[in-house]
């Protein structure tokens, strides 16, 4: 009656199918579980169609346990100890048509609580006073930021191409000098603008006094000399850039 049960509902069929599926898709693993799960309804079908014709389940288990006890080899018997269990479980199992109705109509307002809970959209929101004092914020920082790109384009374009070397002191107080292509952001923005170079031949005075490396350093072409190196020249051959 088992056997017929499989032939009468054309399982047959649900197997060719899968095994087609199984060729195409081999590689996807989950087509095995499939397989399995197919095969196990079938047996669940055909236990349904003997306990629906004999009424004695006690003795069809019976049965099939003997069938299991029994010394057919391992490859060759469709039976195991798992798939009895299962077997066993789902013959005994009640299903009563009420319990499955309310499971499925408590599904309803189960999936219209997931629908709503996934579909809104939470905007976070500020208070009027907040915005303000963000937008007085950025607009104070940008005014910063304009300022200081303004002061450091006016020193760029005042100093391009100078020779004018400034000094600054380093934190162990010592005196560096740089031109201004080598001034970081925050130097640029201490010096001051010096009023427009203009050449001019130095006096001997000025002359004597720049010889002394201890208040002024000496650069000629660009190049730094020994102050010392100021009387090989004379007020008439040196033009200074001020």
């Amino acid at each position: 009656m088992h056997e017929l049960a499989h032939v009468r509902q054309l399982h047959s069929l649900d197997v060719l199918f899968v095994e087609l599926i199984q060729i195409i898709f081999w590689f996807n693993p989950l087509i095995y579980f499939y397989k399995q799960a197919i095969k196990l309804n079938h047996e669940y079908l055909a236990d349904e169609s003997v306990i629906n014709t004999c009424k004695d389940i006690a003795a069809y288990q019976q049965m099939l346990l003997s069938k299991v006890s029994s010394n057919h080899p391992t490859l060759a018997s469709s039976l195991h100890f798992s798939l009895t269990k299962k077997r066993f479980i789902m013959m005994t199992k009640s299903n009563s048509p009420k319990k499955a109705f309310i499971k499925k109509f408590a599904l309803i307002p189960l999936s219209m609580c997931i629908a709503v809970a996934f579909s809104t959209k939470i905007v976070a929101q500020k208070t009027n006073e907040g915005q303000d004092i963000h937008q007085k914020t950025v607009e104070e920082a940008k005014q910063v930021l304009t300022r200081e790109d303004s002061m450091i384009i006016i020193r760029d374009n005042f100093h391009k191409n100078s020779s004018v070397r400034f000094g600054f002191k380093s934190k162990d107080e010592k005196n560096i000098y740089k031109n201004y292509d080598e001034l970081t952001r925050e130097e640029k923005l201490k010096i001051a603008i010096l009023p427009p170079p203009v050449k001019k031949l130095p006096t001997q005075a000025q002359l004597n006094s720049w010889l002394d490396p201890a208040k002024f350093g000496v650069w000629i072409d660009g190049k730094r000399i020994a102050n010392q190196e100021l009387k090989n020249f004379t007020p008439m051959i040196l033009v200074i850039i001020w």
